[in-house]
């Protein structure tokens, strides 16, 4: 072998060696707001399970869904309405024989430190309660399920002048948190992750928030997205998410 040949060969292998693995790649998934918390273990727990850690966008289920069907190259799914993933598949961009329920959100009323806490959702309509705070029904489930909590509990109307939205639940929450509003409905998962006291929101009053996953990529869809799916819906997944309050599916 003439030296120019195996040099050449020496630089193939080379360049081999270093290009990663299409199946080992990291993913990147889009993840409703609500999951910031769980799914950054559910990261760790996909490291320690041997795969490349993911990269991780958070918004409104539905915000993330239009992006999914105008081109975004999101691997995986996880929106916190199954209704959303359906729109995601129906756009092309995910694949429907990978949809998964892989939990049921639940709501969760919290009140600004200092201020004398709402027991109900009916206390909301106190005038203590200057700035009242959730995600934007118009794109957020979990926004849609406090204003359908607020009005079977008969507090919208007193309550809809004082109301903030915030982009998705998480921003919602953050209002609270920095004294911006002095009450909010959310995700009771968010709640639970900041160690703030809350009063649960009865699950009768909004329609289930039932949250599903799917892989992304159209019917190609890698098989490392497909096994992340099967991983968040497996029992070290539901733990994670059971942790992070979250019901079963």
């Amino acid at each position: 072998m003439t030296r120019a040949r195996g040099l050449a060969l020496a630089m193939a292998l080379c360049a081999c060696r270093g290009a990663p693995s299409p199946a080992r790649r990291p993913l990147v998934i889009a993840a409703a707001a609500d999951l910031a918390r769980a799914f950054g273990e559910v990261a760790e727990a996909w490291v320690r399970a041997g795969h490349a850690r993911p990269a991780m966008t958070f918004g409104s289920s539905g915000l993330l869904a239009a992006q999914i069907a105008q081109g975004a190259p999101f691997d995986a799914f996880a929106s916190a309405d199954v209704a959303y993933a359906r729109a995601a598949v129906q756009s092309g961009r995910c694949d429907g024989t990978t949809e998964t329920l892989y939990a049921r959100g639940n709501l969760a009323l919290v009140t600004r430190p200092g201020l004398a806490p709402a027991r109900s959702l009916s206390d909301l309509a106190d005038a203590r309660f200057a700035h009242i705070a959730i995600a934007n029904p118009e794109h957020a489930p979990y926004g849609r399920a406090a204003r359908q909590s607020l009005e079977a509990a008969g507090a919208w109307a007193a309550v809809q002048p004082r109301m903030v939205f915030g982009e998705n639940v998480r921003q919602a929450l953050q209002y609270v948190q920095s004294g911006n509003a002095d009450a909010a409905v959310v995700a009771r998962s968010l709640v639970v992750a900041a160690g703030l006291a809350f009063t649960p929101v009865d699950e009768a009053l909004h329609r289930p928030l039932a949250q599903a996953l799917v892989a992304c990529g159209g019917p190609r869809a890698s098989d490392e997205a497909r096994a992340f799916v099967r991983f968040v819906a497996s029992p070290a997944g539901q733990a994670i998410l059971r942790r992070h309050g979250f019901s079963p599916p």
